[in-house]
């Protein structure tokens, strides 16, 4: 059971080291505008993500549990989510960015990359929240909403002008939406 806990964390540094790494910055579209996640939540993440694991490690030899039996990897399930939960969120906020060129959108996720036209935005809509909180939608055909971003990432309102301006070129309508609900 020793053998399977270094296997673990091993991995686990391993899998740290390769985040580290890895670069999520794009050199070749360097004159495109982009929009990212501040980088405080990731380093948070990736920061806290060994500790659920190095706890039951560490509580694992401490306890010498006698016999090791399904229990005891029923107890080290939720720290092992726990772990890469914090993983996922790090690689997610890392490699999140909006690529703003002249044709449209181009989003990347963690895994995924998706591209909005600003030809088939009809609506962009900026609502400012009760708690400061800004939240840009874009909407399709039919009132289908495209795309979601709140303020957590960088410079909204300067996406959002920029959305607003060329989308604005295929006749996309511009809706603000202040904190008590009215609509200019």
């Amino acid at each position: 059971m020793l053998v399977g806990i270094t296997y673990l964390m091993t991995s686990v540094t391993l899998a740290l080291i390769t985040l580290c790494i890895r670069s999520s910055d794009d050199q070749a579209m360097s004159d495109v505008d982009t929009f990212r996640y501040g980088v405080g939540w990731a380093k948070a993440m990736l920061f806290i993500a060994p500790l659920p694991v190095g706890v039951f490690a560490i509580l694992f030899i401490l306890a010498r549990p006698e016999p090791l039996d399904w229990r005891v990897a029923a107890v080290a399930v939720p720290p092992i989510c726990i772990s890469g939960a914090l993983l996922y969120g790090y690689r997610y906020v890392k490699n999140f960015c909006i690529h703003a060129t002249d044709v449209g959108l181009t989003i990347r996720a963690a895994w995924t990359t998706r591209c909005i036209n600003y030809n088939s935005i009809r609506k962009v809509a900026l609502l400012h929240g009760g708690r400061g909180v800004n939240v840009l939608v874009l909407y399709g055909d039919r009132n289908k909403r495209l795309l979601r971003l709140t303020d957590s990432l960088s410079d909204l309102d300067s996406l959002c002008d920029l959305v607003r301006m060329r989308a604005g070129r295929f006749g996309a309508i511009y809706k603000e939406r202040d904190k008590w609900g009215k609509w200019s």
